[in-house]
This record gives C-alpha cells, structure tokens and sequence, in this order.
C-alpha cells in the first residue's frame, strides 16, 4: 500500500503518473481525511512545500498507523536541506525536484523491501523463536488480559509495566511484547538500573541504541528494576517518559517503554507514567497446580534442544519439587530442571538426582542431629544457664539448643524466665548507673553521642525483652489452636514503615490453608514479634527478608507441624558466608530467649546458615 500526500493536486496526479500506481491508491493534501480511513501504508511519498509546517504536522498526526511505514520525500534542493533537519525521526528517502520515473518506482520498491514485511534475518528469527517458546511454556496459559492490548501495534507507543518478584518470567514477557507487539525487527535495548545509575548513563546508553539493528524502524527501551535507581533518577526518567527525551538523544520513529519490577519502591509519579498498561506476573507459589506441567514441558525442550530422548520425573521426585518454596519462581525451577537432567543420565529422575548450583535440592536448612533427653538436666538454673551461655559464645549454639528442646518441660518455663530476667536486669542496672556519667569523660563529642545512643538503645532493647519474657513466664501456657500465618502476617504489618524505611526487600509465602499449629497463642505471637525485630536489626539497609510457612505432615519427630521460615540477607552476602560472617545473630539476646520460649511450647527453633551467604531460621510448630 502506498499513499500519495501533496498540497497540490497538479503534483499528486504526476507522482501518481511516475510511479504507474492504480487509481484506488490513497492520494491527498495533508489535511485530507481520506488519510484517516485508509489502511495503513507500506511507503510514504510526501510532496516537500512551503514552509513544511502542514507536513509536519501530517507526520505528527498519522504516525501510528503509519509508524512502521518507509517515507520519500520529494522537494526541490532548498526544500530537502530544511527536511532532513525537521524530519530527523522520519526513516525517508529524499528525492530532488520531480524525479524520473524509474527513479521513483526504483525508490518505493526499496521502501516496500524494507518494511517491516520483509523476512527476518536468520539470527533475529532464533532470537524471536526462542522468546516465543519460552512464553508458550511459562506464561501462554496464565490469565492476562492485559497482554492482548500490549501487543496491538496501535498502542505501541504506550509503556507497559511488568510487576512480579524476580524469576517470574518478567523479561520473557517483555522481549515477547517486543517481539510481537509492533516493534518487531527493531532494537531491544536493556537499560539497568542500580542504586548508582545516573541519568547521563541512561542517555548515554539510549543513544547508542542509533546504531544497533533495527533502530531505524523501532527501538523498545527496557527498564530493568527501575524502582532501584535513586529517587533523583527516577523522577528525571518519569519526565522522558512523559514528555520525551532530551533532543538528539533517540533517533527512532517509533519509541516503546517497558519496565519489569517489584513495585515496591518506585516513585509514584515514575510508576504512574509506566503504568499506561500494567500487568502482575504471579510468584509460582501461587501456581502450584501448574507446577508439574511446568517440569515437564522444561525438561522436554531440554532434551529437544540437546537432541536426547525426553526424560521425566518420579512421583517422589515431583513430590520434593511441589514441596520446594521456590523463591527464585520459574527462573529457579528451570535452573534446577535443566541442572538436575544435565547432571545426570537416569530415566525417571529421582530425589536424588535433583541438584541446584552444584548442591544437593534438599531442605533449605540443614537438619540437627538428636541429643539423648536423659542428657538434659531439668532444672530452671540448667535453662537459664543455656541462654547465657548462647549470649556469651563465638559461634553459634543454637543447633545445641534446638537439640536439647525436646526435653524442655513447660513447669520450667515460669521459674527459668525468672531466674534469666534477673540476670539480665542486674547487668542492665548497672550499664544504667554508669551511662549519664562515661560520656562526660571522653573528650570526642561524636564518641558521647554515638556510645550514649548505643548504650540507651540496648539497654532499652534487652529491658524490653527481659520485662516480656517476665510476664509471660508468670502465666501457665494455654495450648490451643491458632493461625500461624495470621499471626506472622499481623507482625510483619505492623513493621511495615521499618521495612520501607530500611529500603528491605520482604517477600512472602505464608500458606493459610491447613495454617493452624497447637500452641499457646500469647507465647508464639511473642516469639514471632522477637524474631522479625531481630531480623530487621540485624539485616543491613537495601537487604531482603523472605518469610514462608507451610504444613508438613512428618516434620516435627514425625509428627504434623507448621513450619516458618525466616531467611535474611544483606545486599551484598555471597557464597559460602557463614552465620557469624553475615550477622552476630549467634550471640542475638532476642533468638536466644525466643528459642527458649520454643522450647515450652514443645516445638524447635533452628539457626543456620545458608549456601548463599544468608541467615536461616526455622520453627517447627506442633500441629
């Protein structure tokens, strides 16, 4: 389809002689509407007059049906040199004065063959196909509405943001929107975004976007987690969204935006201009059911791409699986899929053969072993001995503990808090006694202030702790049953301004079905309080906190139980950290009595370390 455009008829019906084109071709003056009903065009040809401004504005107006179009421009020397300055987001051939026939047909024909009709080279058709297989096996069958408008070539100058938690598939989805959504065959380009991202490396990272393949025709700028740039960035990147680029930053007639993030930190004026469409990937946690289709159909394009005979998954094997939290979602099941069917050559696979970064997929925190109950001795000086001792030692004890929990009896519970809160408020008198008059001593003013908010800080904290611990060992415990996820979701609500103050990443898996544990609801939501306190004083600024609770039938001395997992990690932890490296959680005064508190309740509280270079700790309810 081409379209003749020219403010003089005598001009139109010329160009239409040259270029041997049929009478129903759409032909016109700029402002003719005859341009609004009719089909896209495949070419252009724009007749130069004037001062360019009614052609300009006929550019302006009709570029989203003809956004994937080719131009000529035909115009008299003076004419050409003012366009390629006016027209420079046009891809357009300039032709001078009236051309000869076979010069124009010669032009458009060139325009037609490179248009977006034209076959895809090798190398973006792997690409495209790639993509397109990975969406048909993640995320074709899931509900998103949303999708549809995404990929309408009309709106693809509308940005798009994709919420979800990483591994969800988000970057699947949008180089699929790219590739199918009317910037195919145009650049793709990833702009990530970290805390010390500056605006200038944006630009300077778009304009080179100029001279990737494709640029000429489309470019999709794809923001990588934007809610991590500084709150200075984010606010300048809204206004390009909005208002557009800086001059002679992009040279693309046709521009798409889509950001992939969290949502939890983004500007609001930065998500509001982002979120022309937005749609929500879903954690895999709460797609289960969808989880054994999801094996199989990764382990077959495994072996299809490998040239192997499909392979499959035993019942035990998928049981472990469906049983995994998955906090990495897709990206994590895949890795482990495609990890576990390289790694080994059994046909189906078994639990054993399921591995993950080189280790074993088994339980995210490593079992303690059992210590005889006959070993403990019952008495309320050996349990508050046992807390002093974990506030006192280097590494951690609380494997020590957690095995020695069985044998704890309730009865000890009231005289064992007493004795420790006792021993506790005696040390804290006396750092009292002294804290008003040390800091007058020293002569550094920053020293004073730093060790006088240390001193009051802690010193508030533990008497908080010890005047807790108090009370609650004075009141039998009332076993009974309780939500557990209800309980860690109303803690974790009422930290939420902490939790943003501190820049955290919390994500959350707690399962309300089957969610009731047999405990005392006063002591557990007690319990509950201390941990997540000390986990976001001990996580650093910027870290993550993820928080999971599940039911298991066989987990507490092969009893059912409700099983919490709290793992925590700073911003920059790495492989193979242990639990001291990462946080003095060893030597934590609130894991210490929390534990204590567990153990009451006949149920375990474990502290370990992860192969990640995070905290783990895990409580074993009875159910």
């Amino acid at each position: 389809m081409v379209w003749i455009v020219h403010r003089e008829p005598e001009q139109r019906a010329a160009l239409m002689r040259l270029a041997a084109l049929p009478d129903a071709t759409p032909q016109g003056s700029p402002g003719d509407a005859v341009f609004r009903e009719a089909p896209a065009p495949d070419v252009v040809v724009l007749g130069l007059a004037g001062d360019l401004e009614r052609e300009l504005e006929f550019v302006h107006r009709v570029g989203t049906p003809a956004r994937s179009s080719r131009w000529i421009l035909v115009g008299n020397p003076e004419q050409v040199a003012r366009a390629r300055g006016l027209f420079d987001l046009l891809p357009a051939t300039y032709l001078i004065d009236t051309p000869e026939p076979a010069v124009l047909r010669e032009a458009i024909d060139a325009a037609a063959s490179d248009s977006d009709a034209r076959p895809l080279a090798l190398s973006q058709r792997r690409t495209r196909d790639g993509v397109s297989a990975r969406f048909a096996r993640a995320l074709a069958d899931l509900e998103l509405p949303i999708l549809l408008r995404a990929i309408d070539p009309r709106l693809v100058d509308v940005p798009l943001l994709v919420l979800g938690e990483p591994g969800t598939g988000r970057s699947t989805l949008a180089r699929y929107v790219h590739h199918f959504g009317g910037t195919a065959g145009g650049a793709f380009l990833e702009l990530p975004c970290t805390p010390e991202t500056q605006p200038e490396q944006l630009l300077e990272r778009a304009a080179g976007a100029r001279s990737s393949a494709g640029a000429s025709r489309a470019v999709t700028l794809w923001l990588a987690g934007p809610g991590d740039l500084p709150p200075a960035t984010q606010r300048i990147v809204s206004g390009w969204i909005r208002f557009g680029f800086p001059p002679g930053n992009t040279h693309s007639p046709t521009l798409r935006w889509i950001a992939t993030d969290t949502g939890e930190r983004l500007d609001r004026d930065l998500r509001r201009n982002l979120s022309g469409l937005s749609l929500r990937l879903p954690p895999l946690r709460e797609q289960r059911e969808r989880l054994p289709q999801l094996v199989v159909a990764t382990a077959r394009a495994w072996c299809q791409s490998h040239r192997l005979p499909t392979r499959r998954f035993d019942d035990r094997a998928l049981a472990l699986l469906e049983e995994y939290p998955w906090p990495g979602n897709l990206q994590e099941l895949e890795a482990v899929v495609e990890q576990s069917l390289a790694g080994s050559a059994s046909d189906p696979l078994e639990c054993e053969d399921l591995i993950l970064d080189g280790a074993p997929l088994g339980p995210t925190v490593r079992a303690t072993g059992a210590v005889r109950s006959d070993a403990i001795v019952d008495t309320p000086e050996s349990s508050a001995e046992i807390v002093l001792e974990l506030l006192g030692e280097e590494e951690p004890a609380l494997d020590q503990a957690h095995a020695a929990g069985a044998a704890a009896a309730e009865s000890t519970l009231g005289a064992a808090t007493t004795t420790s809160s006792r021993e506790l408020r005696d040390p804290l008198s006396s750092m009292r006694s002294f804290e008003p008059w040390l800091p007058d001593g020293h002569d550094d003013p920053d020293f004073r202030d730093s060790f006088e908010a240390l001193v009051t800080a802690n010193a508030t904290h533990a008497g908080a702790l010890a005047e807790r611990l108090e009370a609650l060992g004075e009141t039998p415990a009332q076993p009974q049953p309780i939500d557990v996820s209800a309980l860690l979701q109303a803690a974790l609500e009422l930290r939420r301004p902490r939790i943003h103050a501190q820049r955290l990443v919390v994500l959350e898996e707690l399962d309300p079905r089957q969610a009731e544990a047999h405990c005392d609801p006063e002591q557990i939501e007690f319990v509950f309080e201390v941990l997540l306190d000390e986990v976001l004083r001990l996580v650093p600024e910027s870290g993550d906190v993820y928080l999971a609770s599940r039911r298991h039938e066989a987990g507490l001395r092969g009893g059912p139980c409700i099983r919490v997992l709290i793992r925590y990690r700073g911003p920059n932890a790495r492989a193979g950290q242990t639990a001291s490296e990462i946080s003095p959680a060893a030597n934590s005064l609130g894991f210490a009595i929390a534990s204590l508190v567990v153990w009451a309740q006949n149920a375990t509280l474990t502290l370990d370390s992860g192969e990640r270079g995070e905290t783990l700790l895990l409580v074993d309810l009875p159910a």
